[in-house]
Protein backbone atom coordinates (compact mmCIF):
# COMPACT_ATOMS: atom_id res chain seq x y z
CA UNK A 1 0.00 0.00 0.00
CA UNK A 2 2.81 2.41 1.32
CA UNK A 3 4.45 1.87 -2.18
CA UNK A 4 1.68 2.71 -4.17
CA UNK A 5 0.76 5.63 -2.53
CA UNK A 6 4.49 6.62 -3.19
CA UNK A 7 3.96 6.08 -6.86
CA UNK A 8 0.95 8.47 -7.01
CA UNK A 9 3.94 11.14 -6.32
CA UNK A 10 2.12 13.48 -3.40
CA UNK A 11 3.47 16.88 -2.21
CA UNK A 12 3.11 15.89 1.49
CA UNK A 13 4.16 12.23 2.61
CA UNK A 14 2.58 9.65 3.53
CA UNK A 15 2.14 6.97 6.00
CA UNK A 16 0.60 3.57 5.79
CA UNK A 17 -1.07 2.40 9.65
CA UNK A 18 -3.46 -0.52 10.14
CA UNK A 19 -4.85 -1.42 13.69
CA UNK A 20 -4.07 -5.35 14.15
CA UNK A 21 -7.14 -6.97 13.92
CA UNK A 22 -9.50 -3.92 14.21
CA UNK A 23 -9.44 -0.51 15.23
CA UNK A 24 -10.97 -1.64 19.06
CA UNK A 25 -8.07 -3.74 19.60
CA UNK A 26 -6.58 0.07 20.68
CA UNK A 27 -9.37 0.14 22.65
CA UNK A 28 -8.50 -2.92 24.56
CA UNK A 29 -4.63 -1.89 24.76
CA UNK A 30 -6.02 1.34 26.82
CA UNK A 31 -8.72 -0.98 28.83
CA UNK A 32 -7.23 0.48 31.90
CA UNK A 33 -8.99 3.68 30.96
CA UNK A 34 -11.95 3.24 29.30
CA UNK A 35 -13.22 0.57 31.97
CA UNK A 36 -16.24 2.04 34.05
CA UNK A 37 -17.41 3.76 31.72
CA UNK A 38 -18.77 3.01 28.25
CA UNK A 39 -20.87 0.29 29.60
CA UNK A 40 -17.37 -1.61 30.50
CA UNK A 41 -17.67 -2.98 34.24
CA UNK A 42 -15.08 -1.88 36.48
CA UNK A 43 -13.87 -5.44 36.89
CA UNK A 44 -13.03 -5.97 33.41
CA UNK A 45 -9.72 -7.25 33.03
CA UNK A 46 -7.37 -8.90 30.60
CA UNK A 47 -3.99 -10.47 30.25
CA UNK A 48 -1.97 -11.19 27.81
CA UNK A 49 -1.17 -9.69 24.49
CA UNK A 50 -4.25 -6.79 23.25
CA UNK A 51 -3.30 -7.93 19.79
CA UNK A 52 -4.44 -11.66 20.08
CA UNK A 53 -8.03 -10.82 20.82
CA UNK A 54 -9.34 -12.22 17.71
CA UNK A 55 -12.80 -10.37 17.91
CA UNK A 56 -12.45 -7.28 19.99
CA UNK A 57 -16.01 -5.75 19.23
CA UNK A 58 -17.12 -9.05 20.35
CA UNK A 59 -15.02 -8.81 23.60
CA UNK A 60 -16.40 -5.69 24.44
CA UNK A 61 -19.79 -6.68 24.03
CA UNK A 62 -19.17 -10.05 25.86
CA UNK A 63 -18.46 -7.51 28.64
CA UNK A 64 -21.56 -5.40 28.59
CA UNK A 65 -24.22 -5.42 31.39
CA UNK A 66 -27.74 -6.50 30.14
CA UNK A 67 -27.46 -7.49 26.57
CA UNK A 68 -25.82 -4.36 25.49
CA UNK A 69 -23.43 -4.62 22.59
CA UNK A 70 -21.36 -2.83 21.12
CA UNK A 71 -22.00 -0.28 18.44
CA UNK A 72 -19.23 0.94 16.27
CA UNK A 73 -21.16 3.97 14.84
CA UNK A 74 -22.40 5.09 18.46
CA UNK A 75 -20.00 4.23 20.53
CA UNK A 76 -16.72 4.39 19.04
CA UNK A 77 -15.73 7.69 19.07
CA UNK A 78 -16.61 7.86 23.08
CA UNK A 79 -14.23 4.69 23.63
CA UNK A 80 -12.02 6.85 21.70
CA UNK A 81 -12.20 9.52 23.52
CA UNK A 82 -10.95 7.37 26.87
CA UNK A 83 -7.82 6.41 24.89
CA UNK A 84 -4.82 6.91 27.21
CA UNK A 85 -2.16 7.00 24.29
CA UNK A 86 0.43 6.17 26.59
CA UNK A 87 -1.16 3.33 27.36
CA UNK A 88 -2.33 2.31 24.61
CA UNK A 89 1.40 2.99 23.02
CA UNK A 90 2.66 0.41 26.04
CA UNK A 91 0.18 -2.71 25.21
CA UNK A 92 0.37 -2.17 21.28
CA UNK A 93 2.36 -2.84 18.85
CA UNK A 94 0.13 -1.27 15.79
CA UNK A 95 -0.37 1.65 17.97
CA UNK A 96 3.53 1.78 18.37
CA UNK A 97 3.72 1.96 14.75
CA UNK A 98 1.09 4.49 14.45
CA UNK A 99 3.04 6.76 16.92
CA UNK A 100 5.94 6.30 15.14
CA UNK A 101 4.56 6.99 11.97
CA UNK A 102 2.80 10.52 13.51
CA UNK A 103 6.30 11.75 14.42
CA UNK A 104 8.12 10.67 11.54
CA UNK A 105 5.51 12.66 9.55
CA UNK A 106 5.54 15.82 12.22
CA UNK A 107 9.63 15.75 11.49
CA UNK A 108 9.40 15.72 8.04
CA UNK A 109 6.53 18.45 7.97
CA UNK A 110 8.61 20.53 10.61
CA UNK A 111 11.93 20.68 8.16
CA UNK A 112 9.98 21.55 4.92
CA UNK A 113 8.20 23.97 6.52
CA UNK A 114 9.71 27.71 6.15
CA UNK A 115 11.03 29.25 9.23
Amino acid sequence: MTQRCKQIGTAVPIQVVYAHREYESWFLASLDTIRGRHGIPETASLTGDVEAVANPKQWLSDRMPNGQIYKETTQQASFSSGIDLDLACQNSRSFRRLCHALEQLVEVMSQAAPP
